[in-house]
């Protein structure tokens, strides 16, 4: 039997890199634009298959879709927009 340990803790995200906070930030907008086209397509092609309305996949787009990337990224847009922050102080 084997057993499989957990890895330690990466280091904060800002620290993996020295790129500027505001390109991560804008990156990480990008990115979840493009998955958000990719749920929409997947759910398109499931609502073809099954006749299921347009409307039903736009109220889980608008409401479930956009929540679950928002609540995934959370902390690295947090931390990126920390980094901005001490970088200039408001």
């Amino acid at each position: 039997m084997s057993i499989q340990l957990r890895l330690p803790g990466l280091p904060a995200f800002s620290q993996l890199t020295s790129r500027d906070p505001r390109e991560l930030l804008r990156q990480l907008d990008r990115d979840k634009a493009d998955a958000r086209a990719e749920i929409r397509a997947a759910l398109d092609r499931l609502a073809a298959m099954h006749g299921i309305k347009p409307r039903a996949i736009n109220y889980v787009m608008a409401d479930y879709a956009a929540r679950m990337l928002d609540d995934a990224t959370y902390e690295v847009q947090r931390e990126l927009e920390f980094g901005i922050e001490a970088k200039e102080p408001v």
